[in-house]
């Protein structure tokens, strides 16, 4: 569990998984938005050594750590998501190969992802031919026009950018999230104790943060 700032209460909901509170309240003339630190599915990260080259996995990375995985495994934060956003058209940024959009695409929701791996991409678009996962860095400026997302997902991603590079993806989401739209951000969080136990070192990632320092991240992209 992470270590609060006082500056910034949190309410803790369930085991492993903080929130800011009440964010409709928080930002209630913007986008809102859900972090959950050290939540999500499983991603270990630590036992994949120097697979990642500046935010983007090699295919030694995602062959180690989505080889085994089917769509089924990512049906938690797909129910998350349906459970705390409204309907409308999904965008997962930092996809990988693909697997949660394939979920949502299974269940007939309208949902796309962007990767930097163009490796990622290939191995998605062969396993579920006519995925909608397109390769793009995501310290680029998305390809999609503004407002045109009802929810936006971020699982696994933000600690494995640069932080000019993961400014300008928070930034980039504000853009093209419709008006009442929902991030999901899904990080280890920098105090995490079960990060820490598991990868003391935590060298698979650039910058890990604390929910008020994620809390501030977000909200300096316009949220």
């Amino acid at each position: 569990m992470d270590v609060p700032d006082v500056a910034h209460p949190i309410c803790c909901v369930e085991e492993a998984v903080i929130y800011l509170p009440q964010p409709q309240r928080l930002m209630a003339d913007s986008n809102p938005v859900t972090i959950a630190s050290g939540s999500g599915v499983y991603h270990p990260s630590s036992q994949v050594g120097n697979a990642m080259h500046e935010g983007v996995g090699s295919r030694e990375y995602f062959e180690q750590l989505y080889a085994s995985r089917t769509w089924e495994y990512y049906r938690p934060i797909l129910a998350h998501i349906m459970a705390n956003s409204a309907p409308g058209p999904i965008l997962d940024l930092g996809a990988g190969t693909g697997l949660l959009v394939e979920a949502a695409t299974r269940w007939g929701l309208d949902c796309q992802g962007i990767d930097g791996s163009r490796e990622a991409v290939e191995m998605g678009q062969k396993r579920f031919p006519g995925l909608r996962l397109s390769q793009q860095y995501l310290s680029e400026r998305l390809q999609f026009s503004d407002e045109s997302f009802q929810t936006v997902l971020l699982h696994q991603v933000v600690a494995h950018l640069e932080p000019e590079v993961a400014r300008n993806v928070l930034a980039e989401a504000s853009r093209i999230m419709r008006r009442g739209a929902r991030l999901f951000i899904f990080s280890p969080g920098r105090f995490n104790a079960a990060v820490r136990r598991d990868n003391p070192a935590c060298v698979a990632w650039v910058k890990m943060y604390t929910p008020s320092e994620m809390r501030s991240l977000v909200m300096a992209a316009g949220f």
